[in-house]
């Protein structure tokens, strides 16, 4: 019988071939089952391979049509105000209408929400119309009612810290990378701010914790395609999570890994809230929690680490700091375990990697957010640029690209 993802990648392929492969190509990948998946598991929000491919070749596909038959002109203004799409988003979000659907759990006017929240009736109708636009509202009865989308729910739960954090002081930050940091060699955020991120955070709990919050709602899709395309060296490894957070990724793979034990380092007003986080997903026993700097000598404990994992860490360092945090690995690892060697494993949007033309534009833009945000000369980077930096710390393995079912890959390198 044929399927429909039989049909759509018949058709994808022979578009590819005509229009001369501006679409994603890859051969075939595999996955990883995990001994045990919970029922609420992330990985069940991982598509087949064959699922992913084919929507990523669509999309690209989409995504060429569209630019190369819009007028420049058209293009230009889209371009130039698509901020304007941000800030409705997050006006939606900061004053509270989205959440204000969420909790009457029934269709509302804009005159409604206006009322209940003391907000202006013109303003908020006319931001409740663009958001129903942009997908985030629906509404019924020719616009007299609203309600939420999917996409307008996600706004309310998970991904609400993250819209206010990229729409807040990093929004500033990008300004003064475009018109400051160009010329000056420091930071979006501290031509800004006057500090560096990390350190305004130790200033600011509420910035910090808001920041917490934006991490972890980019966590389930990608722990997801972690889970689903890459696996600890053996079922009892010891995964140890460098710049953790508070522990989430490691309380996923040893939920999925039930003979696994797990330590997480972050700075020590971080790993207080991971102790707790560890206590109340009851794995306090299989995990331990350091608070301390990956720029410092690691605890003695993380010498029988099996593999040490960073997440979306290196691409907030220049160079030379990355080059320290690798050294700090090297230097905790105690040589082999069972016969093999201990492995790093990251967790980062690898630039370069065939990925199709809609993820290498988005990670050109998130290596540019990076120079915004971080200290100066973070950025992303390609697989050639990491081997580099393993090599400079002194590993002598060559990494190994594994290449995940979202915008980011693993490189996995012996130490």
């Amino acid at each position: 019988m044929v399927t429909v993802m039989t049909v759509l990648s018949v058709v994808v392929g022979i578009l590819a071939v005509g229009f001369g492969g501006i679409v994603m190509s890859g051969g075939p990948m595999t996955g990883v089952t995990p001994p045990l998946v919970p029922e609420d598991s992330p990985t069940h929000g991982s598509p087949p391979w064959p699922v992913f491919q084919v929507v990523m070749k669509l999309h690209n596909l989409f995504a060429y049509l569209a630019r190369v038959t819009i007028p420049p002109n058209l293009h230009v203004m889209n371009v130039a105000t698509s901020y304007w799409q941000s800030e409705v988003l997050y006006s939606l979000t900061y004053n509270g209408i989205l959440q204000y659907l969420v909790d009457e759990n029934s269709l509302k006017s804009c005159a409604d929400v206006a009322s209940s929240l003391h907000l202006q009736e013109m303003v908020v109708c006319e931001y409740m119309k663009a958001g129903e636009h942009l997908g985030f509202l629906q509404s019924t009865d020719n616009g007299s009612n609203y309600g939420l989308t999917e996409a307008g729910k996600l706004s309310t739960g998970g991904m609400k810290d993250w819209i206010l954090f990229i729409n807040e002081e990093t929004k500033d930050a990008w300004r003064a990378a475009g018109t400051e940091s160009i010329r000056t060699g420091v930071s979006g955020f501290q031509s800004q701010f006057g500090l560096e991120l990390f350190a305004w955070h130790n200033e600011h709990p509420d910035k910090e914790a808001q920041f917490d919050g934006a991490m972890t709602s980019l966590g389930p899709a990608a722990v997801g395609a972690l889970l689903s395309g890459w696996s600890p060296p053996a079922l009892s490894s010891t995964v140890c999570d460098i710049g953790s957070g508070v522990g989430t990724l490691v309380a996923e793979i040893l939920q999925h890994y039930p003979e696994a034990k797990g330590m997480t380092l972050d700075q020590p007003s971080v790993s207080e809230r991971a102790t707790v986080y560890m206590e109340e997903k009851g794995l306090g026993h299989r995990a331990q929690v350091f608070g301390s700097s990956f720029f410092d000598p690691f605890p003695p404990e993380m010498a029988t680490c099996d593999v040490f994992f960073m997440r979306f860490i290196l691409h907030d360092w220049g160079d030379d700091d990355c080059i320290v945090i690798l050294k700090q690995i090297k230097q905790a690892a105690s040589g082999p375990k069972n016969g093999n060697k201990v492995k790093l494993a990251i967790m980062e949007q690898v630039t370069d990697t065939n990925a199709g033309a809609a993820m290498e534009r988005a990670k050109s833009l998130m290596s540019i957010n990076m120079i915004a945000s971080c200290s100066f000369g973070a950025r992303e980077r390609t697989m050639e640029e990491y081997a580099q930096l393993f090599a400079a710390a002194g590993y002598s393995g060559a990494p190994k690209l594994i290449k995940l079912r979202e915008i980011f890959s693993v490189l996995e390198v012996e130490i």
